[in-house]
């Protein structure tokens, strides 16, 4: 085709047609030499600049959220610069060529202050956006300094009743392709309440028009979210409550991030297909360190999802009144793994699965110092519990008992310190529940665990626990049955918190537990391939389970990093003067992993 070219800025001709063509089947035909990269500096910028380079920087958010963004085109904050406002772009990217907001120069994180407005960022109805290297804070009043309303333009909500550090919003159409990494979100309240949320992703349907919109593949990294009103992070479609699988949000990570002081759960997914949460922290959920704060929580949990593994995380020290778990599995679930983790001093308990769930539970988990709540103090309406099993959940706005299929918890180590004296509980109507090979060791000798057991409309397959010493604990018959009452042996004299809660060499757990596959229904298999435990030693038969969240082989010399640091001093001592005195090399064959 002659005369047709693809034009840059400068206005060099470049390519003909045939080029074009050539171009697409070898470098999935980029646009990239379109893009613009705006830079914004709140103290050095000027609103009539182009802001094409550092030397031309905008100043004001007013300016950036007239732009019209291209695919590829980038935002970029200057380093150690304020603004007190609202980010709302203009445009989406595409999946090669996301919109990117970032940050340059050097100095502090620059902060985008939503100042009372309902977001410091709202994306409303775009998508493909990658936004790194920001700090957020919300928490001034929502009028200005005449008692108007702030409102963001095209927007209807305000930051009266409700406040957000980043918000997404799919109201007229599905949203794709968010990556958030690097971002500091702080301080989001509203002026009234304690609805405030570090970052929400909300989608609207309308079922009367046959309108279903979903966020999907959204990637978080290194975030560090503190002091919000209500939830750190939260998942939540409007308009889908009862629709099927077809409409569920699709693709959440959350990896490597802080979540701590928050007034309600440190995240909670609703309605997602495939999560995965993994190698995160959080701490202090449930808050009640300020008054705006809702003051319960978990550290998650997820309801009405599909295929989601929760990994690898810490979760400690949530409070509340009630539930307040490390991270709890809501109702309606299917195919939940909760796996490798360490639950610490939650308030709640460590394990709780509600009603009307599919496949779904923990395994290989360690949990120290879970459920000390107790009943009336501090408002509390539920003692905490270790384990709660419970048929729980609405239907049509109607609570009712919903009985779950395949609920697991197996091969987890429960250590109970002195004074707390958390329960376990499992509810009637709850269905069906595989309860194998996990460890109870308490040293609170002044309380009794007690265990509470309703049999109707349930299936109970319980073996191999091991509970000790036995006497602290008050049992149900069926509990009790199959059981192991004897010293398992952890370690626990270290300072490394996680390697108490090994197995000594001469452990009476090794190679004593359940098999979990002559349970497990035969379609759930693949889902519980085993290859490793807690502790990453690898998996090597369901023949040869121990008891607890630590399956190294019976004896292996592994556990020598566990162990107290003036023994390896010593030997190391002993085999260096042996070394010395016979003259030889010492060449060890052994390989410490952990």
């Amino acid at each position: 085709m002659p005369g047709f070219f693809i034009t840059c800025p400068l206005g060099v001709n470049l390519l003909s047609f045939r080029e074009v063509i050539f171009l697409f089947f070898f470098t999935i035909f980029s646009f990239d030499c379109l893009a613009i990269d705006y830079f914004i500096s709140q103290s050095s910028g000027n609103d009539d600049n182009t802001g094409i380079s550092p030397a031309v920087a905008i100043k004001s958010l007013t300016r950036v959220n007239n732009l019209s963004l291209s695919p590829g085109d980038a935002l970029y904050f200057h380093k150690g610069d304020t603004w007190h406002g609202y980010l709302k772009p203009l445009g989406s990217g595409n999946l090669n060529l996301p919109i990117r907001i970032d940050s340059y120069g050097e100095g502090e994180t620059p902060i985008i202050n939503g100042f009372g407005y309902h977001a410091a960022i709202l994306i409303h109805n775009e998508d493909n956006y990658h936004i790194s290297n920001l700090k957020l804070i919300n928490e001034d009043t929502h009028l200005d300094q005449n008692d108007k309303v702030k409102r963001i333009e095209g927007f209807f909500l305000d930051g009266s009743l409700e406040r957000y550090g980043l918000k997404v919003v799919a109201d007229s159409r599905s949203l794709n392709n968010f990556k958030f990494e690097n971002i500091s979100i702080q301080n989001i309240f509203p002026t009234e309440g304690h609805m405030g949320y570090g970052i929400k992703f909300e989608s609207t349907s309308d079922r009367s028009l046959d309108n279903y919109f979903v966020i999907s593949n959204v990637d978080m990294n290194q975030l560090k979210i503190s002091n919000t009103g209500h939830y750190g992070i939260w998942i939540k479609p409007l308009g889908l409550y009862g629709i099927t699988d077809n409409y569920k949000h699709y693709k959440y990570t959350l990896k490597n991030s802080k979540i701590h002081n928050t007034g309600g759960a440190g995240i909670s997914i609703v309605k997602v297909n495939d999560v995965l949460i993994e190698n995160n922290h959080f701490d202090g959920t449930g808050s009640s360190s300020d008054h705006r704060m809702y003051a319960r929580g978990s550290g998650g949990f997820v309801f009405d999802s599909k295929n989601a593994v929760i990994q690898n995380n810490i979760f400690e020290n949530a409070k509340g009144t009630l539930d307040s778990y490390g991270f709890h599995i809501d109702y309606n679930n299917e195919d939940v793994m909760v796996q490798y983790n360490l639950s610490r001093n939650n308030e709640g308990g460590f394990i709780q699965i509600l009603g009307n769930n599919i496949n779904s539970g923990y395994r290989f988990n360690i949990s120290h110092g879970d459920g000390s709540r107790i009943l009336g103090i501090n408002g509390a309406t539920q003692n905490g519990r270790l384990v709660n099993i419970s048929s729980y959940c609405i239907i049509n706005g109607i609570t009712q008992n919903c009985q779950s299929i395949g609920n697991f918890v197996y091969n987890n180590t429960i250590h109970i310190p002195v004074g707390l004296n958390p329960k376990i509980h499992f509810g009637s109507k709850s269905g069906e529940t595989f309860f194998y090979n996990n460890i109870f060791v308490s040293e609170s000798y002044s309380h009794t665990i007690n265990s509470t057991l309703n049999e109707t409309m349930n299936t109970f397959k319980m073996d191999s626990n091991l509970f000790f010493p036995q006497e602290y604990f008050q049992l149900h018959h069926l509990i009790e049955e199959n059981s192991y009452f004897i010293d398992p042996k952890l370690i626990l004299n270290t300072q490394n918190e996680k390697f108490k809660y090994r197995l000594e060499l001469d452990s009476p757990a090794y190679q004593v537990g359940k098999n979990i596959l002559e349970v497990i229904r035969d379609e759930h298999h693949t889902f519980h391939n085993i290859e490793r435990d807690f502790f990453k030693n690898q998996f090597t038969s369901f023949n040869f389970l121990n008891v607890g969240a630590d399956n190294s082989p019976t004896g292996d010399l592994f556990i020598l990093p566990a162990m107290n640091f003036f023994f390896l001093s010593f030997l190391f001592g002993v085999l260096t003067f042996l070394n010395f005195k016979y003259k030889r090399s010492f060449k060890s064959n052994s390989h410490f992993s952990v």
